[in-house]
Formats: C-alpha cells, sequence, structure tokens
C-alpha cells in the first residue's frame, strides 16, 4: 500500500485539504469530503480531481515516485497513463448494469489466469520508468 504522508506546500492556494491529496494518491474517499466517492449512483468529481492533478501533478508525483519506485498514484492512472495496461477490463458506463458487467468481466478474466499487467512492467514497456527505479 502506497504511503500517503505526502503534502503540498501549496495548500492555502489551491484550497486543497490532505483528503484531496489522498484521494489524488489513492482514489479513495471514504468519508466522502473530498471529490467524492464512486458508488453505483454518484461519481467523483473527476472535471475537479483533473484540475487539482494538473495544479499538483510537478509536486505529487515526484514524492510519491520516491517513496513508490515502480508505481504511480492514482490519479496518473486514471489522467495521465498513455494506454491501458494489459489484461485490465475498460471501463463502461458506471450504471448498475455496467458495474456489474466490468465485475463479471474482472472475473472471467481472473478465472482465466489473466491478471493486470504490473505497474512497473507496463511503466518499463512504455519508457516510463525514471532513473534509478
Amino acid at each position: 500500500m502506497p504511503r500517503t504522508n505526502i503534502r503540498p506546500r501549496h495548500n492555502r492556494r489551491t484550497k486543497l485539504t490532505e483528503a484531496h491529496v489522498n484521494q489524488l494518491l489513492t482514489g479513495h474517499d471514504y468519508l466522502n469530503i473530498a471529490f467524492g466517492r464512486q458508488t453505483t449512483n454518484t461519481e467523483p468529481d473527476w472535471d475537479a480531481m483533473r484540475k487539482a492533478w494538473d495544479n499538483l501533478r510537478d509536486e505529487l508525483l515526484p514524492a510519491f515516485i520516491a517513496q513508490n519506485p515502480g508505481r504511480r498514484p492514482f490519479a496518473f492512472w486514471k489522467f495521465d497513463a498513455p494506454e491501458p495496461r494489459r489484461g485490465t477490463v475498460p471501463r463502461v458506463a458506471r450504471d448498475r448494469k455496467g458495474i456489474i458487467a466490468e465485475c463479471q468481466e474482472e472475473s472471467r478474466l481472473f478465472l482465466a489466469g489473466i491478471r493486470p499487467e504490473p505497474e512497473r512492467d507496463y511503466l518499463a514497456r512504455l519508457g516510463l520508468l525514471l532513473p534509478g527505479e
């Protein structure tokens, strides 16, 4: 599990809380106090999350990589990844039927022995690993 004790220097300017930064790094908003949770009936505020990531990427990404070599934070995978990882199920519309279909497809792939491409392998394949990772 990645550490999330990374704090941006410009919290007052961006008006982001530690919960916002944590959601950018992990994708989780358990208390629904940052960008919102993804459930069968609700979506996080993806536009606000993207704007926050655009503003904080240069600060958060190097700190995250230093603590978690060969990995990337949630916001990287959501907004910056050039292509999906191999062996993953493309995300469909987030209605109840779509979520059930995704889960069924992920289960089918797992049972067939198809696992998502490891983050490090993906980053190496696309030349995204930094020196020292």
